[in-house]
Formats: structure tokens, sequence, C-alpha cells
């Protein structure tokens, strides 16, 4: 299973061919990661249809701490 999309030498959250978070990385993209960290519990986000922080806009929702 990948962590994350490995398209980019230059990702500072994945590790480039190996789909896995970089060390210290929560997160690699949407609205509730910023810095490779997960936001602040609560921050409002889009969400997705199936009810995560992300691109695809479904509505909102508050971003959960891991």
């Amino acid at each position: 299973g990948e962590d994350c999309d490995c398209g980019s030498e230059k990702d500072p959250c994945c590790e480039y061919q190996m789909c896995k978070l970089k060390s210290g990385a929560q997160c690699a993209y949407g609205e509730c990661c910023y810095n490779c960290q997960v936001r602040t519990r609560g921050t409002v986000c889009r969400s997705d249809r199936f009810g995560n922080c992300g691109y695809q806009y479904y509505g909102y929702k508050k971003c959960e701490s891991r």
C-alpha cells in the first residue's frame, strides 16, 4: 500500500518511488495537511464524497488529528 502519491522527486512529504511518507511527515496533501503535518483539530476544510478532507468539494467538515 501507498501512503502518498510519489510522482515527484521534489515532494517534501512523500518518498519518491517508495510512495511512503517521509520521516516526520503525518500527511502529504489535502486541505487538512500543511507542511506535511495534519492541521489543528477543528480546522474547517472541504471534504470529498467519502468525508475525507481533500480536493473534491462535497461539503465542509472539520479536520481530525491523527
